[in-house]
């Protein structure tokens, strides 16, 4: 409650006091009734009258001032009122302007931080390519001492760049791949893998099936011209395929990838005859 108020609720509760104190006296109910009371002289009834009349006037006047006071009183609460509303409003006003400041910082700051990252993006950027390429079996011999009719070929992707790569199309596909002359002389199975993202340092392994008897049959005759006959190769399972991808900046890039499989090595090798066909931009 405001100063103005308590102050008004003082007077208020004087004015009250004076005035009850003001107030003419009621006679008691056992007093002895006017007509059993010896009459009196004139001159005490018009005392008596002007008595009366006196605090008639006291009291009035006294309720006048009370109502001066009250309606100064209303007055300086309605002043009190609007002077706080005005106050509110203008620390509204404040705090809309340290908000829109705080907004304005947070911008500016995520914007520079948004600077920072395209820099370090720039700078250590995301560099996909094929660690290592299997096939599962890896021999005829294995195959039938593990009892496997459906082969596999595990492409391994590893990230050796310094930020994220989000890998927006990945695809490969199995031949084989004849040189006299130089051809496809069958397709295996081709494949592409959803979308997925790359840390860091980290490696992703893709895996492709491949269907049917074709390649078993033709990896046997390989292994039986090139192994037991000792002939030279001439026939590859090689596969082939892109990975594209963005770095954080939004920039594409792309690798591509062509491996041989060799009888000797029994590995996946990167077949040199199209340069081209092995990059990483």
């Amino acid at each position: 409650m405001s100063k103005v108020g308590i102050l008004g609720a003082i007077c208020v509760l004087l004015v009250a006091g004076l005035v009850f104190a003001a107030q003419p006296k009621e006679k008691s109910p056992n007093q002895t009734p006017p007509s059993m009371v010896p009459t009196e002289a004139p001159a005490r009834d018009r005392s008596d009258e002007t008595e009366t009349n006196r605090r008639l006037a006291a009291y009035t006047k006294w309720l006048a001032i009370a109502t001066v006071g009250l309606v100064i009183v209303g007055a300086g609460q309605v002043y009190l009122f609007f002077r706080q509303a005005n106050i509110m409003q203008e620390h509204a006003g404040h705090l809309g302007n340290l908000v829109a400041s705080a907004d304005n910082n947070s911008k500016a700051a995520r914007r520079q931080a948004e600077i920072s990252y395209s820099a370090m993006v720039a700078q250590f950027r995301p560099l996909v390519s094929v660690r290592s390429m299997k096939l599962d079996p890896s021999s005829i011999v294995d195959a039938e001492k593990r009892n496997i009719t459906e082969w596999t070929l595990e492409i391994t992707l590893i990230n050796s760049g310094g930020t994220v790569a989000h890998i927006k199309n990945c695809s490969a596909t199995l031949v084989m791949h004849g040189e006299q002359p130089s051809t496809t002389l069958h397709t295996y199975c081709s494949q592409e893998w959803p979308p997925f993202s790359l840390e860091s340092g980290d490696r992703y392994q893709l895996k492709m099936s491949i269907p049917g008897v074709n390649f078993p049959t033709q990896f046997a005759y390989l292994e039986h011209v090139v192994g037991e006959m000792g002939r030279e190769q001439l026939r590859w399972p090689e596969c082939t395929g892109t990975v594209k991808y963005e770095d954080g900046n939004g920039r594409s890039r792309q690798t591509g990838f062509q491996r041989r499989w060799y009888m000797s090595t029994k590995r996946f090798i990167p077949s040199g005859s199209s340069p081209e066909a092995e990059y990483a931009d």
